[in-house]
């Protein structure tokens, strides 16, 4: 085939394709088909195509080359003639991308046109600005001189379409929580706000926050897309309630700051009860989802009881006693209010102390220690005084009601100053004997306790002479009548009178009598001395006085006084006023009548005694009992003595009778007397007391002293008296106060 000769002309739009069966291949292996060599300007070759609008005449040889399989060649000359004036230089220059995106504009320029130029969009002008929607290929002619002629080149503006805004989910995180943020709808890279560029963004944000993000496809941005992170308040849990209890109870554990709870236990609820020891945790909601979690831990102590050890388990009243607690982790709590390992007590009564050991608000048990009071006996009765006549066997039982003891223990009676010839049996509480020896002896009987603690009380036993006889006389009374005669009145003293009637007389002067004197004679100074007699029950004794030496100033020897009655025992109490005055008929001086000087040894301290008044006062400071020894001296300082128990209570005593006081003794007849006394108290709370004599008075709250009528046949009386509704009696030998 003839090789092809296409033409074509300056200006005109130019398309040749090389055509088929231009070669042949008998074995039918050509594979590829060529076009080459240079081509005029306006004209571009796609493959074995020519296209493009030329600019430039003239002829343009071009070669067509066949291969087949095996690398073998064939050509052909293939010449392009263009016909026309040759076109003006001018070309088109586009200012920026050829690329754009969808929206964007471009700047065209257009030079070396001399005439005017047309741009392929109609516009005119060198340069136009051109915002394709689409792809667009722009081109421009020159027109000059009757002569259109196409610019050298084409200007392709390739638009990419703006992606499309990124579509962000919104989302809810807890304060101090993130979240991760990804967008859907973008195909090309996303651009955050933050200037991340990522498929995804985790945020933490402190507040609620908006963030965005741009799809950016090439040079191309989308919209901004928005998405929200809403931060919600983190909720603050707290567990209150006490963390430490004691074994084998609970504590109650209480959460705070939130809406729903759970608990490590699986528990529910706000409050829960911690019985065993370890860490609780609760997980705190708001409904929002966001939770807190807090925990605690719970301690369980278990205190060790303590061991109690005493110095002592029993003492006496006024002692004390060291307990001490040992053993215990924490702090020793006694039963006193105290606290400590040890504690000095000193009970007025058998008490009980206990201790418990405290840990925190946890407290053991304790074993009770019990110390014991042993409180000293006291004397309930007085004993009255005694007489015997030597040589004469002589019985004396000790009234078991004579003591008593408080805290009811055996006592074990022993009797002092017992004069020779009797002695005392203590399981049988009789003395007994011949007394030997005439005269007063004040014996003393002691009760002691099974703590050894002790009470005497004492009485006084005369033993008489065997004999009745006159001792002596008591010149009561010597007038002169005249130089040579004196009126003298005396008194004779015996010994070993019986009780039956003396009968008295003078010798020479005058006659017997029973009178029991004093008795008084007329005589003369030139008989110096008379002769005194007596009889009693057959029994005769003389006895010369020298009345004229007595009443001359050399008077008979002085006669000591004597005990006319005994003192009953007294009561007082620690810290209380006391009183007591020594009664007028206790002591009797036929020497020294009115003239006798009281004394008192023995005194608790506290008490005083006034001579002048007779009277034992004070406020006493010590309890217990004591005997009291009543000493009566006359001029000749001749003395006797009679003792008598007072008892010091606590102060803090049970309100009890615990004496009587003698105020008056009236003898009526024979077998009556008319009594005044006070009964002694103890634990008096100033509320009153009603007394009253068993049989004998009616219930009063006078204050006494009070007056009975009694017969001697009657020798006790019962008294009773209620306080605050506690009573008390007490069994008073009134007979041997007031013989």
């Amino acid at each position: 085939m003839a090789p092809p000769q296409p033409e074509g002309l300056v200006g005109d739009s130019l398309t040749y394709s090389l055509p088929e069966g231009l070669f042949f291949d008998p074995d039918g292996r050509i594979t590829t088909l060529t076009l080459t060599g240079p081509l005029p300007t306006g004209v571009t070759r796609s493959g074995l195509t020519l296209r493009g609008i030329p600019t430039q005449s003239g002829s343009f040889s071009l070669t067509a080359t066949a291969t087949d399989d095996r690398g073998g060649t064939i050509s052909s000359p293939v010449i392009l003639t263009i016909s026309g004036l040759t076109a003006p230089s001018t070309t088109i220059v586009l200012a920026g991308s050829t690329t754009v995106c969808s929206g964007s504009s471009g700047l065209l320029s257009a030079t070396d046109c001399t005439g005017i130029l047309t741009w392929s969009n109609g516009s005119t002008g060198a340069n136009i600005l051109v915002t394709p929607v689409i792809t667009t290929t722009y081109s421009a002619t020159c027109s000059s001189a009757g002569q259109t002629i196409a610019a050298a080149n084409t200007v392709t503006i390739t638009v990419t379409p703006q992606p499309a805004s990124p579509l962000i989910t919104s989302t809810t995180i807890c304060s101090g929580g993130s979240a991760t943020l990804s967008a859907i709808n973008c195909t090309g890279s996303l651009v955050w706000n933050t200037g991340t560029v990522s498929a995804s963004l985790v945020v933490s944000p402190v507040t609620t926050t908006v963030y965005s993000a741009t799809c950016q496809a090439g040079a191309c941005s989308s919209e901004p897309g928005n998405g929200t992170v809403v931060v919600d308040a983190q909720p603050t849990a707290s567990i209150t309630g006490n963390l430490t209890s004691c074994s084998g109870q609970s504590t109650t554990l209480t959460a705070s700051g939130g809406s729903i709870y759970r608990w490590n236990t699986g528990a529910t609820t706000t409050v829960i009860e911690a019985s065993t020891e370890g860490t609780y945790s609760v997980t705190v909601s708001n409904g929002t989802g966001c939770s807190a979690i807090t925990s605690s831990n719970v301690s369980m102590f278990t205190p060790t009881s303590p061991n109690i050890a005493a110095s002592s388990t029993a003492i006496t009243v006024g002692q004390s006693v060291t307990l001490t607690a040992s053993g215990c982790n924490g702090t020793v709590n006694w039963s006193t209010g105290s606290s400590g390992t040890r504690l000095v007590v000193s009970p007025s009564v058998s008490t009980t102390y206990s201790a418990n050991c405290r840990l925190d608000s946890c407290s053991s048990a304790s074993l009770p220690v019990l110390i014991t009071v042993n409180h000293a006996p006291i004397v309930q009765t007085a004993l009255s005084h005694q007489t015997v006549v030597a040589s004469q066997s002589y019985s004396y039982t000790i009234d078991p009601t004579t003591f008593s003891d408080p805290d009811g223990q055996a006592l074990t009676i022993m009797v002092s100053g017992l004069p020779p010839g009797l002695s005392f049996n203590g399981s049988t509480r009789v003395i007994s004997g011949v007394p030997t020896t005439a005269g007063s002896t004040t014996i003393t009987v002691t009760a002691t306790d099974a703590g050894n603690l002790s009470v005497s009380t004492a009485f006084v036993l005369t033993v008489n002479p065997a004999s009745f006889a006159i001792t002596g006389v008591t010149l009561v009374n010597c007038q002169t009548l005249s130089a040579g005669q004196r009126s003298i009145t005396f008194s004779p003293q015996y010994v070993g009178l019986t009780g039956q009637p003396v009968s008295f007389s003078v010798v020479n002067e005058m006659a017997p009598t029973t009178n029991s004197g004093p008795y008084t004679l007329n005589l003369y100074t030139d008989n110096a001395s008379i002769t005194l007699q007596a009889v009693q029950n057959g029994v005769s004794s003389s006895y010369v006085y020298n009345w004229l030496a007595a009443c001359n100033g050399t008077l008979a020897p002085n006669q000591a006084p004597t005990v006319a009655n005994t003192i009953p025992s007294q009561s007082g109490a620690v810290g209380q006023s006391f009183s007591f005055g020594i009664p007028d008929n206790i002591f009797a001086d036929d020497d020294n009548v009115n003239n006798l000087t009281l004394s008192v040894s023995g005194l608790p301290s506290g008490l005083t005694f006034t001579s002048g008044t007779g009277n034992i006062s004070g406020v006493p400071t010590t309890a217990g009992s004591t005997t009291i020894t009543v000493t009566a001296t006359d001029a000749g300082n001749l003395s006797i003595s009679t003792p008598f128990v007072l008892t010091i209570n606590t102060s803090s005593a049970s309100f009890a009778i615990t004496g009587v006081t003698l105020v008056n003794c009236q003898t009526l007849s024979v077998g009556q007397r008319s009594i005044s006394f006070t009964p002694q108290y103890v634990g008096l709370n100033g509320q009153p007391v009603s007394f009253s004599v068993v049989n004998e008075m009616t219930p009063t709250t006078n204050s006494g002293p009070y007056t009975l009528n009694l017969y001697t046949d009657n020798a006790s009386i019962t008294l009773q008296a209620v306080q605050s509704g506690i009573t008390s009696s007490f069994v008073y030998n009134w007979r041997s106060a007031c013989p």
